[in-house]
């Protein structure tokens, strides 16, 4: 479901615009349950892609938008528009977290070099717009511990965070009833983010071809984790990947950093598997892991289903009425406030 840019009715005392930003495809079910929930509540006074003040934003009551594309409308709204409740979601690390840029520099160079490029979220150069934005929202609002943990580091006020999770379509997403044999899926594209060169290092160790999906669009994506038995998401720096979430629903074993969101949802060697990128020879330490899967076919179908149980316990519609929830929480905290 693509929303149109403008939507209709709103209900007294609640008036929302949601303003998205961007809409790839592995964060669109994000974004519907949080429109379609505003919708079923008639909270949705408009629905925006873009960062333009304008007049139509006058009279809203919470104004919902999105790290990095979002500058220009807060300052305006700071300046014109005080008394509307700022909620910036921000779904990876800190702009000021060291961990990728800490990558990039001992990879430049290397084999891996071509990977070595830096987006809005990592450049230094953005770090004083961003944390602009960060300064002039009520609330900054992250997917995991992981996340909010690097804004703590920061010095951001614990006060003004908050986590909510991603949750996954567990419906759309699930095992075949045959399982293939064993096969390994990176969680994500083949970037230094995604830690690619870690997970293919790992999968040379033992002689399995490590399968990157690409040019697959979001209904085809249950078929293509279907074929797959364990999915690799040693990243970097991630706030909460949804294609491991995906993986995992579709019984996958995940095999995760401890610098990725996905860890919230994993309990090492129970439902998964989560690595440390630097202690020790990581690299051997997701190799052995990996050879122990193969090796025991029954032991890693227990471990995924497990894994989707993990993560089915959370519909997703769960993440559209918890968003809600938290701007109901939001505004009655500054009523209170204000009563005091």
């Amino acid at each position: 479901m693509t929303p149109p840019m403008r939507a209709v009715e709103n209900a007294p005392g609640m008036r929302v615009v949601y303003s998205i930003g961007r809409y790839h495809r592995q964060a669109k079910p994000i974004c519907d349950a949080v429109i379609d929930e505003l919708r079923r509540r008639g909270w949705l006074t408009q629905c925006r892609f873009f960062d333009e003040p304008d007049e139509a934003i006058a009279d809203c009551d919470v104004f919902h938008c999105h790290s990095v594309l979002s500058l220009r409308t807060l300052r305006y709204l700071r300046a014109h528009r005080r008394g509307v409740c700022i909620v910036l979601q921000r779904d990876s690390a800190h702009i000021a977290c060291e961990d990728l840029r800490d990558e990039l520099r001992r990879r430049r160079g290397g084999p891996f070099d071509a990977l070595c490029t830096e987006g809005l979220n990592q450049r230094a150069d953005c770090i004083p717009d961003q944390c602009e934005e960060y300064g002039l929202a009520d609330c900054v609002l992250v997917p995991s511990s992981y996340a909010a943990a690097s804004f703590a580091a920061q010095g951001f006020p614990a006060a003004r965070m908050r986590i909510l999770p991603f949750s996954v379509d567990s419906a759309m997403f699930q095992p075949p009833e045959q399982r293939p044999g064993f096969r390994v899926v990176l969680g994500g594209g083949a970037t230094l983010t995604k830690g690619y060169p870690y997970a293919l290092a790992a999968c040379e160790r033992i002689g399995e071809p490590l399968d990157v999906i690409r040019d697959v669009s979001y209904e085809e994506m249950p078929a293509a984790l279907a074929l797959r038995t364990v999915c690799l998401s040693p990243s970097v720096t991630d706030g909460m990947n949804h294609q491991t979430l995906a993986a995992m629903a579709t019984g996958l074993v995940p095999i995760a950093s401890t610098t990725t969101g996905c860890r919230d949802y994993i309990r090492h060697a129970d439902n998964g598997f989560v690595v440390d990128l630097h202690r020790g020879d990581v690299i051997a330490e997701i190799a052995g892991i990996l050879d122990r899967l193969r090796r025991d076919p029954e032991g890693m179908r227990a471990i995924g289903d497990r894994a989707r149980i993990a993560v089915s316990a959370r519909p997703e519609p769960d993440y559209g009425r918890d968003v809600c929830e938290l701007y109901r929480a939001l505004l009655d905290g500054r009523r209170r406030d204000v009563a005091a």
